[in-house]
Order: C-alpha cells, then structure tokens, then sequence
C-alpha cells in the first residue's frame, strides 16, 4: 500500500515538473518570436512637422509578416502614395501578427503617447476569441481560476493545436493551379448563359485533378457564386446540381456544410437550414467552431433571442455563447480605443477586412452614435478586382475562409481606398 502511494506521489511530481518545464519553454518560445525581438517604429525629430498616422492591425497589417510573403504592407504603400508629390505624412506601422484587441487596448495610451498621432488607422477583431479577455477584464484584480488558467502557455497552446486540428487545410493553400481553374470557372458561369455543369466536370478532367481536389474546388465554386450572387444567386440551379453531385460522391466536408449553410441563409430559407443543422447537430454529433457558428446563426431571422428552437438546438454548443462573448471582447476593447482616440481628438478610421460587410462593424460598435469616427469599408474594391484578376493575384491564402493575407496587389487596394478617404477628410 506504502509503495502504490509512493509511486502516485512520484507519477504526480513528474507530471507537475514536466509541466512546469514545458510552461517555460513555451514562454521562452513565445520570447524569441514575440514583438520582444521586433522593435516598435521609431519617432524622428522631422515627424514633429507632418501628419502622423498610427496604424494598427493583426498579420495583414504586419510589415514583417508582408515581407515573408514578398509583399510591401498597406501602411507603407499609403505612405508612399500620400507623399507622391511632397513629404507631408508620416504613417507608424503598428501591424503586429497573431494579436488581438486586448494587447492594442492594452498599449494604446503608450502608443498616442509616444507618437502623438493626429489619425488613427485600425483594422482588428479577426484574431479575437473568447479566450482572450477584454481591457476590463484585465483591469479587475478578482481574476478566478479559469482565468488564470487561460493565461498560462500550455492552456494557450493546446487551444492552439486543437483549432489547428479542426482547420481544413486545403482551404488554406489550394494551390495556384486550382486557384486559377476556380477563377476561370467562375468568370465561366458569370459570362455564359449555356454554362453548365458538365463544362465544370469536362475542365476539371481536362486538368487532371485529383477526386479531393475536385471535391473541394467545386465547394469553393458554390461560395464564391453564393458570395458574389448579390443576395439573389441567378446561378441556384448550378449551386444546386454541385451540391447534388457532391452528396452523390458521399463528399463530406466542414466546408461544404458551410456552403450549405451559407446558401441558405442568402436565400433566407431558414426552416431548410435548420432542419440541415438540426441533422448535423444530431445525426452527426457536429460541434461548431466558432466561425461556423457565425454562419449559422446567419440562418437566424431577427434577433437570436426570439428564435426559441435555435436556442435550443445551440444552446450545448460551446461555441454558441462564446460567440456572444468573443463579440462582447471585441466591443470593449475596440471601444477603448476609440474612446482613447476621441479623448485626444484624434479622427479614428475603423476599417473592416477584404469583402466583408462595413455594417457588422457598425453595428457591433454602434456607427451613428461615434464622433471622430469613419468607418471604413473593403468589399467593392476587392470585388472589383477580383471580377478582373485571379484569386492568388490578391491574396496568399484563404486563412479566415472568404478572404486571406495580402499581396502587394491585396495592400494596394487598401491603401488607395485609405488614401481617397484621407483625401476627402482633408479637404472637409
């Protein structure tokens, strides 16, 4: 009995050493790749006589993360393109790759401190996640053990590997021949009134692509035609026969239900999309991530709170809540900073991401109520080009799924975008 308990005592010390040691080495990782070894930008004496602009942002702000990818950021293009003819902006590149909300709320006074910024660009939210806390929080010292767990590496790097578990990762780099199909495919079906089905299936022999890879480029078609249907898809009998052909092939995939998801939420068929999510909940014991369960609940008529039978269906979903939460994060700590922007009468332009919808960020940070703030948008832009160019020419990959990180050409369209606004503000 002695020596049972002697050997739980001893199993219990490795497993607490183990796990201290491995907590170390996380934060000495975390140390060697942080925005410790990557030094803020720095003030120059000339600054003092041009307008200054603070730009903030995740890794498609980061000029480093830009750099990697042969790509010159956002940031620097709008500073060249506002001092074309003299020097008179000078634009701090912020960009920081796999922050969130919290760590720019928890800077922000440091920032406006040390550059005294007369505009202030931000483009955030997308790595924000109910794990992360929000400025509040952080300031409340009655902090339980859940948060404190949270706040430890190993806690950090498991959500990590299981979110990087559950990732597709064919939807993050398809490949530069099958992106090219896909474009030539849609441009297809845009342009062609006899476009059928069988011309997809007769172009997808004709290059040799493998089953999965059909699979998934006919799924990827479904969005993009979903996408760029202006809420009525013309193209439903197409979107229709993939879906039929795919169910045929037994093709099952995270992202085909979402495009399932997707359309009929566009088509506003909310009974077909419960039913659908109602089979996946329960036949197939699905658990939605947390950006599925945003497209869910796009199948949602009017307020979440009165559709009583999605409730039910969601309410043992983890992600149904944390939604709440993570957009409650989101909400206060881009409050702060535009609170600390308006507090120091700086003009705040809030910019929502390639192609989607400006109006989610008005609504979560309630637009028409804010002073020195515009809110910016970047879907026509991207959607123009997009009509002319390939999908690869503007972005690297599909890391958020309906847009991803830049190319030189991606940070172009949202510098030009900036720079007529700036104009506009300028001449106001």
């Amino acid at each position: 009995m002695s020596s049972t308990k002697e050997i739980v005592k001893f199993l219990v010390f490795i497993t607490l050493v183990t796990a201290l040691l491995f907590e170390l080495s996380l934060h000495t990782l975390s140390y060697v790749l942080s925005d410790h070894r990557v030094t803020d930008p720095a003030v120059d004496a000339e600054d003092q006589n041009l307008i200054r602009i603070l730009a903030l942002g995740e890794s498609t702000t980061d000029p480093v993360f830009a750099r990697l990818q042969n790509a010159v950021s956002w940031p620097e293009q709008l500073e060249a393109i506002l001092n074309k003819n003299k020097k008179k902006f000078k634009v701090y590149n912020l960009g920081r790759s796999s922050v969130n909300t919290f760590y720019f709320a928890n800077r922000i006074e440091q920032l406006i401190t040390t550059y005294q910024p007369h505009i202030m660009i931000s483009m955030l939210g997308i790595n924000d996640n109910p794990y992360h806390s929000s400025f509040e929080e952080k300031q409340d010292s009655a902090f339980n053990f859940v948060k404190v767990l949270r706040r430890t590496k190993i806690f950090q790097f498991y959500f990590w590997y299981n979110h990087l578990y559950q990732f597709e990762w064919n939807s993050f780099h398809f490949g530069e021949k099958n992106e090219k199909l896909l474009d030539t495919l849609f441009l297809l079906q845009e342009s062609q009134p006899a476009f059928s089905f069988n011309t997809i299936l007769e172009k997808m022999k004709f290059d040799d692509l493998s089953e999965s890879d059909q699979h998934f480029l006919l799924t990827l078609l479904t969005y993009k035609v979903l996408v760029n249907s202006n809420k009525s898809p013309k193209n439903t009998d197409l979107v229709n026969q993939i879906f039929q052909y795919l169910d045929a092939k037994k093709y099952v995939s995270r992202d085909l239900e979402l495009s399932k998801i997707y359309y009929f939420a566009l088509l506003r068929q909310e009974e077909k999309c419960f039913n659908f999510v109602e089979y996946l909940v329960f036949n197939n014991q699905r658990v939605f991530t947390e950006t599925e369960m945003g497209f869910v609940l796009g199948c949602v008529k009017g307020d979440l709170l009165l559709a009583e039978k999605w409730v039910k269906l969601l309410k043992d979903q983890p992600h149904f809540t944390n939604i709440s939460l993570s957009q409650h994060s989101t909400f206060q700590n881009y409050s702060y900073l535009i609170k600390q922007a308006q507090s120091r009468k700086i003009k705040h332009l809030v910019m929502q991401y390639p192609l989607r919808p400006v109006t989610q960020l008005e609504d979560l940070l309630g637009g028409a109520k804010l002073v020195d703030v515009v809110f910016v948008e970047n879907s026509l832009n991207f959607k123009k080009v997009l009509s002319e160019k390939s999908y690869s020419e503007v972005f690297t990959d599909r890391m958020a799924y309906d847009f991803g990180h830049l190319t030189s050409l991606g940070h172009s369209l949202i510098a030009s975008n900036l720079s007529a606004i700036l104009k506009d503000l300028n001449q106001d």
